[in-house]
């Protein structure tokens, strides 16, 4: 049979299934090989996408702490303006912390 011409060669059509097979060069192997590497190609795709998937969760979980703390920040702000500008504040806070004025008398509780 020649490479070029899809017609089997006359011997080829008058012998069995498996010399048939032996004559077509081990395509048997080739499939065989074609299978692994599609496998393994398969594997590679699916570990890459596990580990783009925990980097998304990584970026999200930091993505909301750096949030939390910008809301922790800006309400420290708050206070600490508060603490430099409002004596009632800074009185209330003393007060809630049992600190007394000196010379101020509490009443035991």
């Amino acid at each position: 049979m020649d490479r070029l011409d899809p017609t089997p060669s006359p011997s080829i059509m008058n012998s069995s299934r498996a010399e048939r097979l032996a004559a077509a060069g081990g395509r048997g192997a080739g499939a065989a090989v074609f299978f692994v590497l599609a496998v393994l190609l398969i594997l590679a795709v699916h570990r890459g996408h596990r580990e783009a998937v925990r980097e998304a969760r990584t970026v999200e979980a930091v993505s909301r702490e750096a949030d939390r703390v910008k809301l922790e920040n800006e309400s420290l702000r708050r206070e600490i303006r508060a603490l430099e500008s409002d004596p009632i504040y800074v009185e209330s806070v003393l007060r809630g912390r049992s600190l007394k004025e000196t010379g101020e008398k509490t009443t035991g509780k």
